[in-house]
């Protein structure tokens, strides 16, 4: 009677193993750059099985310049760069997209991190990703040219212009773009009041369409 319970026991295990499987497949990445960039990762998180799954997951930090930061994101929200770890829940067949983002801040250099997914119904589905990332300078004396403010920002947000400055061009943190902005002498407001709370990325272009450089633009809500 015990031997048949036992086995019973491993196959009631084994089957539940089978319920919650996750993968993590990379659909997304800008590993290299220049440092006036920001670079990212984006991975592909799905339950492959038939019953809700506990994921954590983690990024363990391997090298980073000391001027650089990174954060975690879940569906293209970033979090602080003080969080190292999150908890969600997938239902089946559900997929989620997570990665993470690097902010050279004007400084050249290597970055590497580990994205680890962890099924917590069955630790042994764990799944890492190693991700190297570099950022490239052209200038280690580069000076901010544009600066934008206010920032943090709740429904506009204006610019100290630049003579060569002649568009912006907001996108999210995926690479989604979202807002395009003419800049002339008369346009002293941008509106972003439709845009939702979060951090995103405003491209500052010169009349030639090309990037002079890309800031940081973090909106909240009251």
């Amino acid at each position: 009677m015990k031997k048949k319970l036992h086995t019973l026991s491993i196959f009631l295990f084994f089957c539940l193993s089978l319920q919650a499987q996750i993968t993590l497949d990379e659909i997304k990445t800008q590993i290299r750059s220049t440092a006036s960039q920001n670079m990212f990762t984006q991975l592909r998180l799905t339950n492959t099985g038939n019953s809700k799954v506990k994921v954590k997951v983690e990024r363990e930090m391997i090298k980073m310049p000391s001027q650089w930061y990174t954060s975690l994101h879940k569906s293209g929200n970033p979090f602080s760069s003080y969080t190292s770890s999150f908890v969600l829940q997938l239902k089946p067949n559900q997929q989620l997209t997570i990665g993470s983002i690097f902010y050279p801040q004007n400084h050249g250099g290597h970055g590497e991190v580990i994205i680890r997914a962890t099924n917590l119904n069955d630790l042994s589905n764990t799944i890492e990703k190693n991700i190297k990332v570099e950022a490239v300078s052209r200038n280690s004396k580069v000076m901010s040219t544009v600066s934008l403010f206010p920032n943090p920002a709740t429904t506009h947000f204006k610019i100290s212009n630049n003579a060569s400055l002649k568009q912006l061009v907001i996108y999210n943190i995926v690479g989604r773009k979202l807002k395009s902005f003419k800049v002339g002498d008369l346009k002293t407001e941008y509106q972003v009041g439709d845009l939702a709370r979060g951090i995103y990325l405003v491209r500052c272009l010169n009349e030639n369409q090309k990037v002079i450089e890309t800031l940081r633009l973090n909106i909240i809500k009251p």
